[in-house]
């Protein structure tokens, strides 16, 4: 087979002509991506799906990005002591689920499912 065919056929393979189909592309984040000073969020149990990270101290409204009762796990990779607490809006004021103190990693945080709001710091 001549360089040329063999070119089509790779080509052919990737993009699924000719009932070859790519491998499909996962959502998963890599635990590697969090890094030290940074609190990570991940919409999967066992610190997959998409990450949300941030190490500036402060509120953060995560509903209004989209991420209200999706934290499924997180890794708090602050400096040592430094705690995070977890809120929820109720409809009229903001209730607090629970608090990670670091450096802590929670495989399933299903004590905080509901998480709308989160205090970095």
């Amino acid at each position: 087979m001549n360089r040329a065919v063999r070119a089509v056929l790779a080509f052919a393979a990737v993009v699924g002509v000719g009932g070859a189909t790519a491998a499909p592309a996962t959502a998963s984040a890599d635990p590697q991506e969090c890094r030290g000073g940074y609190l990570c969020l991940y919409s999967g149990i066992g610190y997959t799906g998409h990450l949300w990270m941030k190490s500036r101290c402060g509120f953060y409204n995560i509903g209004l990005e989209g991420w209200s009762d999706r934290v499924r796990s997180y890794r708090n990779l602050q400096s040592t002591g430094t705690v995070s607490i977890f809120m929820q809006w109720d409809g009229a004021t903001w209730v607090e689920l629970g608090r990670s103190t670091a450096s802590e990693e929670v495989y399933d945080a299903t004590s905080i499912y509901a998480t709308d709001g989160v205090w970095v710091c």
